[in-house]
């Protein structure tokens, strides 16, 4: 009878162990997800936010026509420098996961990455500051303000608030 007992309790405990190691990893698996999910909207935002800024900013028909223009006329170039950089870093993993690690080319790839990261965020600026003098001086008071909340909220929630 005690070995019944015993034998019952230890298999109750091995399900349940092993229950929960499934469930852990179900969770753990649904929370990856979940981030990857979030990564991606993060990402399209922030290549939209610029543009739904100016949304809330009352702008006239002139200055949309202006605005759409402006984006139209540098989206190829944006798009080529994305896809670039992407082409690059995929090389890179692909090296990274040769079996003979090649450094030089490792290094010259990630060189490459680094240079159209830097143009891109160049790039970037001069549209920002070309968007942004398309505004008027009301709309620039009322775009700046925009940015400081954003800013404060972005602080706060750095500081864990």
């Amino acid at each position: 009878m005690i070995k019944k007992t015993v034998f019952i309790s230890t298999a109750f405990a091995t399900a349940l162990v092993g229950s929960t190691m499934v469930k852990g990893h179900d969770s753990e698996e649904r929370e990856f997800r979940r981030m990857e999910h979030k990564m991606h909207h993060r990402h399209e935002h922030m290549r939209h936010g610029f543009m739904r800024a100016f949304a809330q900013l009352d702008l006239s028909e002139e200055q949309k026509t202006k605005l759409k223009a402006l984006k139209a006329g540098n989206q190829d170039v944006a798009e080529t420098r994305r896809e670039s950089l992407h082409n690059i870093e995929s090389q890179i993993q692909q090296l990274m996961k040769a079996d003979a690690i090649d450094d030089a080319q490792i290094k010259a790839l990630t060189s490459q990455a680094a240079e159209l990261k830097a143009d891109q965020l160049i790039f970037a600026a001069n549209m920002k500051k070309q968007a942004i003098a398309i505004l008027t001086d009301e709309q620039r008071e009322k775009f700046d303000a925009m940015k400081a909340k954003r800013e404060a909220k972005m602080r706060r929630w750095r500081e864990g608030e």
